[in-house]
């Protein structure tokens, strides 16, 4: 399983792929390995559609979509198995479809209900951050979500940029986008003091 593992990632670097996908297949793989190991299945021609269906169902995915993605990195590495002659039939043929709703596929954007975001800003308190980094990225988190702006956009800005004018720079000054607000800089209280 591990030689056939090694020569697939061997062949998906052969094909350029970024690294970001090349790590979501090691990934994939690695969890069938452990998979595997745990049934005492250690070569890819033992691997039958009983053990995949068992595997599926053991995902802790919620999502469909990330499902999907599983199914489909595992189907590319069994198709490039059986066209290396590694196994002689390829399990993952039989694997039943992961349906994924149109709405799912392609969700609408929607901010943060005020629970969720307590609780995203509760966890940087869990974190073990000295207070004043722990300022600074609660800062960074309400720039954010008070301005629309990416994370990228968001880090980049100075302390004077964030006081000038006497309001935030949002998403609509940087793409266009219509404002879903006002912004100012008493928006996110204590917003610029944290910087």
């Amino acid at each position: 399983m591990e030689q056939a593992i090694a020569l697939f990632m061997d062949s998906k670097r052969g094909e350029d792929l970024e690294e970001n996908t090349l790590y979501k297949h090691t990934l994939t793989l690695n969890r069938l390995q452990d998979f595997c190991d745990k049934q005492g299945v250690f070569f890819v021609k033992d691997i039958t559609l009983s053990h995949l269906t068992t595997w599926r169902a053991s995902w802790p995915f919620k999502s469909p979509l990330v499902k999907r993605s599983w199914q489909e990195r595992t189907k590319a590495f069994f198709k490039f198995c059986t066209a290396s002659g590694i196994t002689p039939v390829n399990p993952t043929l039989q694997l039943a479809t992961i349906q994924v709703k149109a709405d799912e596929a392609n969700p609408a954007i929607r901010p943060f209900e005020p629970e969720e975001y307590q609780a995203i800003l509760d966890t940087v308190d869990k974190a073990g951050l000295l207070p004043d980094v722990a300022a600074r990225v609660k800062a960074c988190m309400q720039l954010q979500r008070w301005s629309g702006l990416s994370l990228i956009d968001a880090v980049w800005l100075t302390k004077d940029e964030l006081i000038k004018d006497d309001s935030l720079p949002s998403a609509y000054a940087l793409t266009g986008a219509k404002p879903a607000r006002t912004l100012t800089t008493s928006s996110p209280h204590g917003l610029v003091k944290s910087c």
